[in-house]
């Protein structure tokens, strides 16, 4: 059975809802209850019952018309379709009551029955099909604006037309900014072509399609995001819209590009390994090598002090194993592995000790500015390697320049209140003294710059560079707990900023270094312990050619059998290998002091840090000297250890 339909007619004349209740009554398989309201306020009164499905409202209501209770019932939330009834056939008022949202309208004098059944059924349609439309737009409203990616609806002209809050917080904008405002504008110029494409495929009949893009950020900055979009028909209109659902990416990649990065400080870590473990490899051979050539080119040279040419082929000898040594610690230090004395120094003391020679290094057509810092703190680095980067930065810089410049060296205080990524891994918060080395070169581009710090990578001709300067300065650097960041730009040059962690206390006494070259003599006896023999013969030589009464022996052991055949002899200092075969230096040495303790002890070793941090010599304080070393440099050490000066030069 049909379920019953209940109309309220509203008319003054009651013979009219008697006729209009006989037609409905008249149609077959009836369901229509009609209910009379015979004035404006009698309808107003059943208007809050709700009862009704349908509404037929004559114009004519005395005081008022139709029109004005259509406008009434809808400010008071009528919900019901209403039809106007009029006897005068005048179109305008038909029209006006369609504008109010009448579903339709009836001549009075030329209904009957099945006309009065088409139109109720055709209002009960209309209002079902709006309150489904109205649900959908409800549904797709909540959807669009609730929904956590970006959405957007745009023309086919690309004019934004509806946008939600996550669309607006992802691009920076405000809803009212966008509305209106040109898709093209906010989105990437270099994806704007595959956007159009993609667009026009859609419009050709292609499926949803979905692209990785870049929107510009209100302020400026690069948004990516996974862009799905697709294409919406008005089937009544004939017009065109896309519905956009944007997911913002900018996390996930700066996710990947952290991966990236330090999966490529992996592969630079991985590489300075590499170069440190073929240096630490070779490094005890070659530099036992190098005392050996050094030692007896030395030699060699004050004996052909009569002979100027072949004495000038000496002295290339001596030079040649200089600069071999000098490539052996470049390699140590860019891999971290080299042997460091740290001392608490004033970093303004380190540049003014060198300026003369900076100026001498760098050349008469290159401006040399030195400005230091007031209190800018004080650092613990070794003395030699941090001089070692700042001249390795001033060549750099000099190359730079080939038409002349200027150089400024700064240092100053440095508070880093909270971390910076401006070099790799990161600099922590903390203070710093900071050294700046800036040119006024030819600067790098990014390509240059992103390799600037791998070891062997040169921009300089062949044999114009090893491409281990900058290398060795960051391999320095890091080894001294410090960070090193450059500044470049292609054609306007280039600064690197150094950051040293600030110690407290105050500085180390540094006392002047002997004058180069140049031999100490003395009587002493010394006990000489090296494993390889070649060494050992060049150093026996040396010291007895300085004056001093040497014993010698292989290793730990034959030095212990030394020292009990020689009991009652005085032995003034050893001098000893830290790593030797059966016993080791330091072994020996905790011997020594229980069998002699007022023999003073000078370790030598070739040997990288990571050996002799095993070995425990360096936590010990020990006087220490690094191979290769000269004939001069030897003997100055043990004058050093000694402690009673250089008594004789030679």
């Amino acid at each position: 059975m049909s379920e019953t339909i209940r109309i309220l007619l509203i008319d003054d004349e009651e013979d009219f809802y008697v006729l209009t209740r006989e037609l409905l009554a008249g149609i077959p398989g009836n369901r229509y209850e009609v209910d009379w309201a015979g004035s404006y306020d009698a309808a107003l009164g059943v208007l809050e019952a709700d009862e009704h499905a349908v509404w037929l409202v004559d114009y004519r209501l005395g005081a008022h018309d139709g029109l004005e209770l259509m406008r009434e019932a809808i400010s008071r939330g009528n919900k019901a379709p209403m039809i106007l009834m009029t006897g005068q056939g005048d179109h305008e008022i038909d029209m006006a009551a369609m504008k109010l949202g009448a579903s339709d309208y009836l001549p009075k004098d030329h209904i009957d029955a099945r006309t009065l059944d088409r139109c109720i059924r055709y209002a009960l349609e209309r209002a079902r099909t709006q309150e489904s439309l109205l649900v959908s737009e409800m549904r797709f409203r909540s959807a669009f604006y609730g929904a956590v990616p970006g959405m957007a609806l745009t023309s086919a002209d690309g004019r934004f037309l509806r946008v939600n809050r996550s669309l607006c917080d992802m691009l920076g904008y405000t809803v009212a900014e966008l509305l209106g405002k040109s898709f093209q504008t906010v989105v990437h110029p270099d994806d704007l072509q595959g956007s159009q494409r993609l667009l026009e495929t859609l419009m050709c009949g292609a499926r949803p399609a979905q692209l990785e893009k870049r929107f510009v950020h209100k302020r400026g900055g690069t948004v990516w995001t996974y862009w799905s979009v697709s294409l919406l028909r008005d089937q009544q209109e004939g017009a065109l819209y896309f519905l956009s659902q944007i997911h913002d990416l900018s996390e996930r990649k700066r996710t990947e590009e952290a991966l990236r990065q330090s999966e490529e400080l992996l592969h630079k870590a991985q590489k300075m390994e590499a170069v440190g473990r073929l240096a630490g490899g070779v490094a005890h051979d070659f530099n036992n090598i190098l005392t050996v050539i050094s030692g007896y080119a030395t030699m060699l040279s004050k004996k052909l002090e009569g002979n100027p040419t072949l004495r000038r082929e000496a002295d290339e000898i001596q030079a040649s194993a200089e600069r071999a040594a000098t490539l052996t610690r470049q390699l140590l230090a860019l891999s971290r592995k080299q042997l460091l004395n740290p001392k608490v120094l004033d970093l303004n003391t380190v540049v003014s000790g060198i300026e003369k020679m900076l100026r001498r290094l760098i050349g008469e057509d290159i401006e040399l500015r030195i400005q230091l810092g007031e209190t800018i703190g004080l650092v613990k680095v070794d003395p030699g390697q941090i001089e070692q980067v700042i001249m390795n930065l001033a060549i750099n810089a000099r190359d730079a320049m080939p038409s002349g410049g200027k150089l400024t060296i700064q240092t100053a205080a440095i508070a880093q209140d909270k971390p910076s990524q401006l070099s790799e891994g990161g600099i922590p918060s903390g203070h710093y003294t900071g050294l700046i080395v800036t040119d006024t070169g030819i600067g790098m581009n990014e390509e240059v710059r992103s390799h600037l710090f791998e070891p062997f990578f040169t921009t300089k001709g062949r044999d114009k560079g090893t491409g281990l300067g900058l290398a060795t300065c960051h391999g320095i650097i890091k080894q001294s707990g410090g960070y090193i960041h450059v500044y470049t730009e292609e054609g306007h040059g280039t600064a690197f900023k150094i950051y040293l962690p600030a110690v407290a206390g105050t500085a180390d006494e540094t006392k002047p270094a002997a004058e180069a070259g140049i031999v100490q003599t003395g009587s002493e006896t010394v006990l000489l312990v090296e494993d390889e023999d070649r060494v050992r013969e060049f150093a026996v030589r040396l010291l007895r050619e300085a004056g001093y009464a040497v014993l010698e022996a292989r290793n730990g052991t034959d030095a212990l059998r030394v020292l009990q055949e020689q009991a009652s002899r005085k032995i003034d200092i050893m001098v000893t290998d830290v790593i030797m075969p059966q016993m080791g230096g330091k072994e020996l040495a905790d011997q020594l002091k229980r069998l002699r303790p007022n023999t003073r002890i000078l370790f030598v070793s070739g040997y990288t840090g990571d050996a002799l941090d095993n070995s425990g010599v360096l936590q010990t304080g020990a006087a220490f000297l690094e191979k290769p070393f000269s004939a001069a440099r030897l003997t100055q050490k043990i004058r050093e250890v000694m402690g009673n000066g250089s008594p004789r030069k030679r």
